[in-house]
């Protein structure tokens, strides 16, 4: 029938039934890691999800960070012992801290600290053209950072995976700039998109 609905077989949130792929968790609903099918959890081991595994900074690819999912290890492995520890990325890691799968210092460690002359003194204002193009490459820096430095974002929107697009901007009688800077769930940026300059 066209109005029935079933949980997904991932996330369980209500979904129609004939969907192939769930428009919250955007899994696909045949998909042999979920289904009923699959051989059965046996009772040493237990299944983490990427958020509650933990990994070294730097240890994935991006490949490998795209195809994140959930793994099944032994009970009492190192990777069970550090599941779910906790994590604060407000707080800068040390380069032996180990991260959440799904946090894109995964694929690219915090770069950090920030030099300082990129932090505007006490009474210059932040000009994000400037900062930006001096900064470099903007992986693995975090969203305060940013905020710090290149001061408010003119516009910002939350995706459905948890991370945001962030666009700053900038003009001046010589010209306009604006830039799109993707985050992940935990502020933690993992690349720019569109920059514009005229």
């Amino acid at each position: 029938m066209a109005g029935d609905v079933r949980p997904c077989i991932a996330c369980a949130e209500q979904i129609k039934a004939e969907a192939r792929l769930c428009k919250h968790c955007k899994t696909a609903q045949d998909d042999a890691r979920w289904s009923q099918q699959s051989p059965t959890k046996r009772d040493d081991t237990v299944v983490l999800n990427p958020d509650e595994q933990r990994v070294p900074q730097g240890s994935m690819t991006p490949e490998e960070w795209d195809a994140r999912g959930a793994v099944e290890v032994k009970k009492g492995s190192e990777e069970h012992e550090n599941a779910g520890s906790v994590f604060d990325p407000t707080v800068q890691p040390k380069p032996d801290d180990l991260v959440p799968a799904d946090c894109i210092w995964a694929v690219f460690p915090w770069p950090g600290p920030l030099r300082s002359d990129l932090i505007p003194g006490r009474w210059s204002s932040p000009n994000p053209a400037k900062f930006f193009d001096e900064l470099g490459d903007v992986r693995g820096w975090t969203y305060a950072e940013f905020e710090r430095c290149a001061g408010a974002p003119f516009n910002s929107s939350r995706r459905p995976d948890g991370g945001k697009t962030v666009i700053w901007s900038h003009g001046s009688l010589f010209g306009a700039w604006s830039a799109a800077f993707y985050f992940d769930k935990y502020g933690i940026c993992y690349g720019i998109g569109s920059e514009t300059q005229f």
